[in-house]
């Protein structure tokens, strides 16, 4: 049930709903992945307010070089909280000792390159504990699938009003786009007049869990340590998809509320700047650092005789020159990549594996 809450309103629950989240945290060496976005850099403010007797550190990574990263805003935030900052170089290497890894990682294919960057970190920290500021975009409506989700719904809410035939025809590539392709998902999303809040379940259910968490908690499995993504906790989710809609995105500002809360901490220009993200130069790489190891990857892959019927050898070839004109198409050649790496894997696992 939608609550109509004032911005204070909100300012207080979150902060409640933290408290409760962290009451069970026990006293130990922990970090936390701080990118410099607000996500990260709410969940430090958070821990630091909450939980000031925890010994804490903030990571970050950097691409040398690179404009990929928001080492400004980290580092402000890390003064803001009085939270040591540690910050990693991530070189071409690190992607190909990272990929190399992945099947002693993951106990099936996983195809990410963010992965790395956690990798590095984790393996190079004494903590036990890494907090992420992973499902904040989620829950307060920042991706633009969010932006695009309320958009529709206003627009069926006016059909409906005006007597106008309620036809999803126009909204299919919509529709496409963020993900509700299954046959029998997308129809149960289309009959919900909350779809932003529908797709917040959904993400939150199926994308957050099975994917961003996934690669994360396995990272800091594998090298002894536990993620911790306070998003992610029930309360936050029932809180946040109690929150009407409007306060969520106002006009064409996506996570309203939370940006004003953000706001109250580390200021307008921080809270209400465009969103970044944190992405690695991929498209760069692949046609100069890692060039090598992605066409003798790609090249093997092509050659193995058990595969042939699935892999399509012209259409990776094609790719491949693709890539080297100029188009986007980096993570078509990594899933093949990765792909690869499991191949060799299995090869090195004194288990047979069987593949038919």
């Amino acid at each position: 049930m939608k609550r109509d809450i004032t911005f204070n309103d909100f300012k207080k629950e979150i902060e409640e709903v933290v408290k409760d989240s962290l009451k069970n945290i026990k006293k130990r060496d922990s970090g936390i992945f701080l990118s410099g976005g607000m996500d990260s850099s709410a969940v430090l403010y958070l821990l630091r307010k909450n939980c000031p007797d925890i010994p804490l550190k903030a990571f970050s990574v950097l691409f040398p070089g690179e404009k990929y990263d928001e080492d400004d805003f980290s580092d402000y935030v890390s003064e803001k909280t009085g939270v040591e900052r540690e910050i990693f170089k991530l070189y071409p290497q690190d992607f190909i000792d990272f990929w190399q890894s992945i099947p002693d990682i993951f106990p099936q294919p996983v195809s990410t390159h963010t992965g790395a960057a956690y990798y590095k970190v984790a393996r190079n920290t004494e903590v036990e504990h890494i907090f992420s500021g992973m499902g904040g975009d989620e829950l307060f409506g920042g991706d633009i699938k969010y932006f695009h989700c309320e958009k529709l719904r206003k627009f069926k809410e006016n059909m409906e009003t005006n007597g106008l035939k309620n036809d999803i025809e126009p909204f299919e590539e919509f529709l496409g786009f963020v993900s509700f392709n299954d046959d029998e998902i997308r129809p149960q999303i289309i009959e919900q007049k909350e779809l932003l809040d529908q797709l917040t379940w959904f993400n939150m259910r199926y994308w957050q869990t099975e994917y961003e968490n996934y690669v994360i908690n396995n990272i800091c499995e594998k090298t002894g340590k536990r993620h911790i993504a306070l998003y992610t906790d029930k309360n936050f989710i029932e809180m946040a998809t109690s929150i009407d809609n409007e306060l969520k995105i106002r006009g064409y500002v996506q996570r309203y509320v939370y940006r004003k809360w953000i706001e109250t901490i580390f200021g307008k220009d921080f809270a209400f700047r465009p969103s970044q993200g944190f992405s690695a130069p991929l498209n760069r790489f692949f046609k100069n650092e890692l060039k090598v190891f992605l066409e003798d990857s790609i090249e093997s892959l092509c050659k193995r005789q058990v595969l042939k019927k699935i892999i399509d050898e012209k259409y990776i070839k094609n790719t491949l020159k693709e890539l080297y004109s100029g188009k986007n198409v980096y993570n078509i050649l990594l899933i093949h990549l990765i792909l690869e790496m499991y191949m060799k894997g299995f090869e090195k696992n004194e288990n047979t594996v069987h593949i038919s």
